[in-house]
């Protein structure tokens, strides 16, 4: 697609590359980032603070983010990672997911599971 040279447009040129690709690489973040104008660490910033909807790199099959905030760690989600890894599921943990009322959360690919178990997780991935 083509896109103004203007900041606003940044987001959506993003989506559609996320949205082909499954991921937004370094030589498109280049792309993009000259096209618009913009340090790299700009760009980055933007898509760390983007981070559920952007990722550098492909999803990882059988792969999953768990939520480490304290709601989630005091419902299990440290367990629930080390089972998940014994399994041979990737488990990150993350920050924080958003999903604190239903806690514990995961996250596999864009799909939100809360509240999570092993069980729910693998028929996810």
């Amino acid at each position: 697609m083509s896109y103004p040279r203007r900041q606003a447009f940044v987001i959506a040129a993003l989506e559609d590359i996320q949205a082909q690709f499954g991921c937004v690489s370094e030589s498109s973040q280049r792309i993009l980032a000259a096209h618009f104008n913009m340090e790299m660490g700009e760009l980055e910033s933007l898509m760390a603070h983007c981070a559920d909807a952007f990722s550098a790199a492909p999803a990882r099959p059988r792969a999953v983010t768990l939520c480490q905030g304290p709601v989630c760690m005091a419902h299990g989600a440290g367990q629930l990672c080390q089972e998940l890894n014994e399994q041979d599921v990737d488990c990150e943990l993350h920050i924080c997911l958003g999903a604190c009322d239903r806690a514990p959360a995961a996250r596999c690919g864009r799909t939100l599971i809360a509240p999570a178990d092993a069980a729910a997780i693998t028929r996810v991935i």
